[in-house]
Order: structure tokens, then sequence, then C-alpha cells
């Protein structure tokens, strides 16, 4: 699709979906419920700003729950389709065009002066403002009815949502989808309609077919199913990393390797989690590019998994400050639920991984004592870290001591 001003932009089917209903549908409340990985956030993003291109003096609106989860998922994307981060698939550079007020919390096309607004709304007294255009509700459950309610009266235009149906109790299938609203265009994406999805990940979404029923209905197909068991429930977004005392954690997966930065505050009772790397690193050189870029120095503490021997020994050899992690799962996993988990603002891999990340059930739905092995590269990368770097209840400080040996 062409932007009319020579440049070529890189879409998926989502996006055309989207854009259609948004320009030539009579509904006002178009809802995407999603499966993971169906480009829901991405497209909706590239409609608003193609839509830039072509309303002019209007105001858009993003919003999800608050801010820094905003900072950590959908502007982040944004910044990358207007070109402002490193180049991706769907990254357009068209940053020329846009001026970023970032204290006002806008980008405003400069070409047609029309603004994208980006807001954190909690509750229905931060919904009260100013009336838009265009208003975008990203991952929407977050939000409750009430922030909703008070939107589509200060709506000019059309009301965008998209989410994971996770929940089938959630208001926008109650007060919604199954209302007598005339004005509600319901439709459902999945990981089939992203044609830019690198096969491993397709594979492994498909693996949930037989190892979690549940999850591959709601992340799957994008159905409506009740996910329990979540591991984590005590989950925060901060603006900082608040400690120059931290270790690394790295988990080479089968085609992604997570590389986390870990500082675990026992006074607080908080551990401290940010995303330095996520995606293929083929070898030593890669993983010692990651470390240097993100100034990790050799002394640093490294936790890693057990997996890449090689890999291990090469960074030995470059005197890095490699050991070997714990792998006790259980145990790492309820040492970690001692304390909140704090993740910074950008770690959009790790926030969302660490939302997802829940117990195996068994075909009654109890818990069992195992996580389901989906998505879960940050969560065991940031259980390296803490866990293995972890004090006794003597709180004297413990580091394990191996050798070039003990990894082989």
């Amino acid at each position: 699709m062409s932007l009319g001003i020579n440049i070529e932009a890189t879409t998926t089917k989502v996006f055309q979906w989207i854009y259609d209903l948004i320009t030539n549908s009579p509904k006002k409340v178009i809802i995407n419920r999603g499966g993971t990985s169906s480009s829901k956030t991405v497209s909706a993003l590239q409609v608003l700003v193609i839509m830039s291109f072509q309303e002019k003096n209007k105001r858009y609106l993003i919003t999800t729950d608050t801010l820094p989860n905003l900072k950590s998922g959908a502007l982040v994307d944004l910044k990358n389709i207007l070109g402002y981060d490193e180049e991706t698939k769907f990254g357009w550079n068209i940053e020329q065009f846009f001026k970023w007020h970032q204290s006002d919390k806008y980008f405003e096309n400069t070409i047609t002066k029309t603004r994208i607004y980006y807001r954190g709304i909690i509750d229905e007294k931060d919904a009260k403002g100013p009336r838009y255009h265009t208003i975008y509700m990203n991952e929407a459950d977050r939000q409750p009815y009430s922030v909703f309610r008070q939107l589509i009266m200060r709506c000019q235009g059309k009301m965008l949502i998209d989410f994971n149906p996770s929940d089938e109790n959630v208001w926008i299938n109650e007060r919604l989808e199954k209302s007598d609203r005339k004005d509600v265009a319901v439709f459902k994406t999945s990981y089939l309609d992203n044609k830019f999805l690198p096969k491993h990940i397709v594979q492994e979404i498909e693996l949930l077919k037989a190892t979690d029923p549940i999850f591959w209905k709601i992340y799957g197909l994008g159905e409506y199913g009740n996910l329990s068991g979540k591991i984590y429930e005590n989950i925060q977004v901060v603006d900082y990393f608040p400690s120059k005392d931290y270790c690394i954690g790295i988990d080479y997966g089968a085609s992604t390797t997570a590389v986390v930065k870990c500082h675990v505050d026992y006074e607080e009772k908080k551990i401290y989690l940010q995303q330095l790397y996520y995606g293929n690193l083929y070898n030593s050189d890669n993983i010692v590019q990651v470390l240097m870029q993100n100034n990790v120095q050799r002394h640093t503490y490294i936790y890693t998994d057990h997996n890449e021997t090689q890999i291990n020994e090469d960074l030995l050899s470059r005197r890095y400050n490699i050991h070997l992690a714990e792998k006790d799962v259980y145990n790492g996993i309820m040492f970690c639920k001692g304390f909140t988990i704090c993740i910074v603002e950008g770690s959009k891999d790790l926030l969302k991984q660490y939302r997802s990340y829940h117990w195996k059930q068994d075909r009654y739905g109890n818990s069992l004592n195992a996580p389901v092995k989906h998505n879960d590269h940050f969560p065991d990368a940031g259980r390296y870290a803490a866990y293995t770097d972890r004090k006794p209840v003597n709180q004297i400080l413990v580091r394990p001591t191996i050798n070039k040996r003990q990894l082989r």
C-alpha cells in the first residue's frame, strides 16, 4: 500500500480488515479479539499512521491501563513503525513527517497536523477530558468498563478495541459482544493471519495444541477461554533500573535467546528485570556483542542454562564471569514468587511473557507443579539470575563457583 509520499508500507491482512472497518463500516465500535502474534497491535497502529496522512487536524488516542505499560508495548511498536527506533519488518522510516512532543505525549503529522496522543487510563476519572476523533484501546481487558463508557462519549469517530480473550466474563464480551448494541463489529484474528511470523514461532504456538488446550484456544485460535493458574500475579512496570549492582541471566532457546538484567532488592522484596536482548544469537560473538552494547563488564556474574556448552566455554575464554544456573524450576519459581516482579518499561517481550506464564493443568483443571513450556525464555532467564544469585536466610551472599571443567 502506498502512502502517497513514495513510501512502501508492509502490512498483514489484519491491517486491511481494521482499515476497512474504520473507514467504511457504519459500526462505531470495532473489536479485534485476537490470539498471540496476529499483528493486531502493529496493524492498528499502522492504520492510525496511514489515517494521519489522510485526515487533517484530527486527534487520535492510543490508551491502555498505565503509561508504563503503554511505553513497554504499543509505544515501542509505534516508534518502530515511524522509524524512531531500530528498523523492524514493520518499520517504514517516516519519522521525518512526524514531530514527537514527549512532554505532551503525542506525535504530530507535520503535513496534516493530525496528532496521535497516548495516555494511560486506569479509571473513569482519568478517562474524562478532551474529545478525540479515533480512539484505540490496546489490550482493553486491562481497563474497566467505566473507562470505555467515558471514552465512547468522547469519541467523535470510531473506537477500536483489541485484547487476548483469556476471560470469557470480561466486560468486552458481557457488555459489548453479547449486548443488544447495533453499533459493534467483532472480528477474530490469529497467528495464521500474520504472514511475517517466523516458522519457529508458528511451530511454538502450534505445540500448544498438545501441551495446553486452554492456552491454545486463547492464544492460538483467539477464542474465549478462562486462563487460570498464573504464576506471577504481582508484577509492576517501573521507569528505571535502580542499581549498578546486577547480574545477567541468559536462556538459550532452540531459535531464540533471551538476555535479562537482574537486581534483587531483599529489603523491599523486589526483583528488578530489564530486557537486554530477545532474538537469534547464533554464537558467542553475538552474545559478546549484546553484552558490550549494554556495557556489561567482564566481572559481572552471568548465569546461563546448560544447553550451549561451547558458547559458555567461548565466553569463559574471553574472561566473562559465566556460571551455570541452578535448574530447579519449581523451587526457583517459588523463590521469585516471594518478591514483587518489577519490569523496566520498554521490556516488551519480557513483560508479555511474565504476564502469560502459568502452571500446567491436568484434565480436571488442577494446577500442576510445572509451568507451561511456551513463551518462557524470559521467565527462565530471570529465574536463572535471581535464584542462582540469591542470598540465604542469614543474608550472606552466596554465588556458585564453577570452572571450565564443570561446564563440560
